[in-house]
């Protein structure tokens, strides 16, 4: 018995087929290459450290800056870079701890303290601010600014 649609129809159904397929491949693969990429898919906020910071009493020059949290990656201290601005908002420090540097009228220099987890940024750690003179007002009612990667990630105001 021949068929409705004939022979020659049944050898082109395949082509068809086998066509329609190799674009949804190409399509799906496209799709899939594009979120990983992307980074579609993925939680932004998983990896993205922060930290909460709170600003203690001058003291003869000093101020330290505690860390009470710090979430999300692991950050070594010695990643940090810090910004230091004044009132007005200029910059009166800028770059990694253990530098001094003698903007806005006075010598600035950041120690960060590694109290808790040695190389792992973390609650109970803290930031120690030096202006010298020591009766330099330069940077009080300023902010510190912490970041990782040119991410700020955390701030405080500086009392």
């Amino acid at each position: 018995m021949k068929s409705v649609f004939g022979t020659k129809n049944k050898k082109a159904v395949s082509p068809v087929i086998g066509t329609i397929l190799m674009v949804a491949i190409t399509v799906v693969l496209a799709a899939v290459l594009y979120v990983m990429v992307s980074g579609i898919g993925t939680n932004p906020n998983t990896n993205n450290p922060s930290t909460v910071l709170q600003s203690q009493n001058w003291n003869a020059g000093n101020l330290l800056v505690n860390i009470q949290s710090s979430q999300g990656a692991t950050v070594n201290p010695t990643d940090l870079t810090y910004i230091i601005q004044d009132r007005n908002g200029t910059t009166c420090y800028t770059g990694v701890a253990g530098l001094t540097q003698n903007t806005c009228t006075a010598n600035v220099t950041i120690v960060y303290q590694d109290n808790i987890d040695p190389s792992k940024v973390g609650a109970g750690d803290s930031v120690k601010i030096t202006v010298t003179p020591t009766t330099n007002t330069a940077i009080q009612g300023g902010r510190i600014r912490l970041f990782y990667q040119s991410n700020e990630i955390g701030a405080v105001a500086i009392p």
